[in-house]
């Protein structure tokens, strides 16, 4: 015991949590506020907004960066508007204020879960009303120190009786050169180096010519005991630096700051199909884990994640025999080893026999379903779901929920028929935040790549199966093109903002059941999935693993892409995709940024060599006054016979790769030569 306790101290030590992404350019700095008889005024060095109050009638007189970027312009409009049941548009400027606007100051909390909410700032309040309406509406906007953003938010308030409610927009502007940024619902909207949003996945955003609109549809009325409240988004980012600057935005605003979050998952090891599994197989495999990577290479893991297979399916999620005392013996034993104990939970009630079973039994108790299965939008079944969750928490540790099956499931959007089931998950995990603010939240079958849904979770899923294969090679190679081109089609190339740093993408593979048993014990194989993995940036860490199939090398090859990917986490933050599509045979992979360091991870899924032209200056996407001159050293065991390779910013770098390779290099700056 005192060994181990040795090794948890010095693991602790060398633990390297981001905490954001750097502003890319001069920051936006204090945020100031003024407020005069006919105008609300919010500001920086990076924006200013102004609002025009006229006889008490409110509407966005303009929004514009001080830097006066060409193509940006000057934005003004409406600052919302609501649509009726009866065709009616109720545009801000219709209401009235019976009082002034409320100037108030923001004091920062250090230990706010909001990177944002750590910040002083300003904050503008007003009531607005009119006078035919049984509403109210509570208006405000935000801006925070360092913020490249102005946050508003608006709440309906119904008096006595319910509001008819078809939509609301947030975001009615005129700004020349706009464009909706991605293919699903939740998209933003950009303009030269400006963005606009409705905060929330379900969102629609239109561009038609200068006009743009972010919008949500309501399923049903606003009952008259019931509030609904919104935000949404305008920001600017520096010159070339749309996607980091967004990024910025995103990682202050977000549920929690990426952080990376190493664990074991059951799936593929002792949980299978609609196998249950029991204590002492759950134990065995902690256990086994905890020797191998904890104890004996000083790794990290943050949680024992127990998939599908731990509840009887005739109760709705309640324990099977096999776990006499829950999960109480395996949250110690996980504890012993420095990390806690993680479960699978599915909202809409799983798959197979296991969820008919599970249904079966909860209709027969009055739990509300919809046509996929269970409804999180039924109160009575929210409460259960929610009670359970509590449970998990407050008596188990449990520091992790891989929530799979919601809303449209597999088939991304829906319309707005799954809304209420998105937003009762999205309330939940406000509320269960409030036990645990750490808590990690994986959302997987039924997201989108919508930045918004990281306004909730942690992490979503890629789309597609789970595993499959797809292209050349053996199939440890099939399947890393597989995991990278459905990355790439369903996220990458649909959700260009979307930060590939909180993905779910399966994980790294090597169980006893279903695909994950074709793969063989290959070193070469294995440290390319490993590092590919790594280097791709996903806080969302899977280890698919049975520890009796490891060897040795294997072991060793995984703790140093863990724990380099660790240690460098304030790098992987800025994560994002280069190169070309992999489901094509062409070279790709991911770069990532900060001034501390650059990555550069390539890939060759051919069975031929091929070679890949990059300029650093492109590839790290590097701001102003960011070093030109980098010695790329790769810190994969074994590959120092690489060599260093100096490269200088704004020339072009041939990488030669040869078949189904994959490279690794951290990128040093030279600080005295630059």
């Amino acid at each position: 015991m005192r060994n181990l306790l040795i090794t948890l101290a010095c693991i602790g030590a060398f633990q390297c949590i981001a905490a954001g992404v750097d502003y890319p350019g001069t920051g936006p700095g204090r945020a100031v506020a003024t407020i005069s008889e006919n105008a609300a005024i919010l500001e920086n060095a990076a924006i200013t907004a102004n609002w025009g109050i006229e006889d008490g009638r409110l509407r966005l007189v303009l929004f514009k960066d001080r830097l006066d970027m060409p193509g940006n312009g000057t934005v003004n409009g409406e600052a919302f508007v609501i649509h009726l049941k009866n065709g009616r548009a109720l545009r801000a400027s219709d209401f009235t204020m019976p009082s002034a606007p409320r100037l108030e100051r923001i004091s920062g909390r250090s230990d706010a879960r909001r990177l944002a909410e750590r910040h002083d700032g300003v904050r503008v309040n007003a009531t607005l009303s009119l006078p035919d309406e049984d509403f109210t509406v509570e208006w405000g906007v935000e801006l925070r120190d360092g913020s490249n953003y102005i946050i508003q938010r608006i709440t309906l308030v119904p008096a006595t009786h319910e509001l008819p409610l078809e939509s609301v927009t947030l975001v009615d502007l005129n700004s020349p050169g706009a464009k909706v940024l991605g293919a699903t619902q939740g998209a933003p909207v950009v303009a030269g180096s400006l963005f606009f949003a409705l905060e929330h996945p379900m969102s629609e955003s239109t561009a038609a010519g200068d006009r743009i609109t972010c919008g949500l549809r309501r399923a049903k009325p606003l009952a008259a005991v019931g509030k609904l409240t919104l935000s949404s988004v305008m920001g600017t980012t520096p010159p070339g630096q749309l996607r980091r600057g967004y990024l910025h935005y995103l990682e202050r605003e977000r549920a929690h700051p990426y952080r990376p979050f190493l664990h074991y998952n059951s799936w593929y090891d002792i949980a299978w199909g609609d196998r249950k599994f029991g204590e002492a197989e759950a134990l065995g495999a902690i256990e086994a884990i905890a020797r191998e990577l904890i104890v004996n290479r000083g790794v990290r893991v943050d949680s024992f994640v127990f998939d599908d297979g731990w509840d009887d399916n005739e109760t709705l999620w309640k324990f099977h025999g096999g776990f006499p005392n829950g999960f109480a013996p395996l949250r110690k034993s996980a504890e012993l080893c420095g990390s806690s104990v993680g479960t699978w939970l599915s909202p809409f009630g799983g798959y197979g026999e296991a969820r008919e079973q599970r249904l079966k039994f909860g209709i027969a108790q009055g739990y509300e379903v919809n046509r996929n299965g269970f409804s999180l939008a039924g109160a009575r079944y929210y409460a259960r779901f929610r009670e359970i969750c509590a449970e998990m928490m407050r008596e188990y540790g449990v520091n992790f929920f891989k929530f799979d099956g919601m809303g449209p499931g597999n088939n991304s959007t829906s319309g707005q028929e799954f809304l209420e089931d998105i937003e009762a998950l999205m309330r939940l995990t406000g509320e269960l935040r409030e036990l645990n603010p750490d808590l990690y939240v994986s959302a997987t079958t039924g997201t989108w790549c919508s930045p918004y849904f990281l306004w909730h979770a942690d992490s979503v899923w890629r789309g597609a199966d789970d595993m499959n294969f797809c292209g050349k090679g053996s199939k440890r190679q099939q399947w890393i093109n597989y995991r990278d081109t459905h990355t790439h089609r369903n996220v990458v190339l649909l959700g260009p903002l979307y930060p590939l740093n909180s993905l779910m993408t399966q994980g790294i593979v090597h169980g006893r059941h279903g695909y994950a048993a074709l793969m063989d014990e290959s070193p070469k194989d294995f440290a390319d999935e490993v590092w590919s993995f790594f280097g791709s940036g996903t806080s969302l860490q899977e280890l698919y693993i049975t520890p009796e199939k490891f060897t040795g090398a294997m072991w060793d090859i995984l703790a140093a892409g863990a724990r380099w990917a660790r240690t460098s986490a304030d790098v992987l933050a800025d994560a994002h995709w280069i190169g070309g599509d992999p489901g094509e045979n062409q070279v790709y992979g991911w770069a990532s940024w900060s001034r501390r360091k650059g990555i550069l991870v390539l890939r060759n899924p051919d069975d031929k060599p091929a070679e890949i032209s990059l300029d650093l200056q492109e590839a790290f996407e590097l701001p102003p006054g960011a070093a030109q001159k980098y010695s790329l050293i790769s810190p994969v065991p074994g590959a120092g016979q690489m060599g260093a390779i100096e490269a200088i910013a704004g020339t072009r770098q041939v990488f030669q790769l040869e078949a189904f390779q994959t490279i690794v290099f951290d990128a040093l700056p030279d600080t005295d030569g630059s």
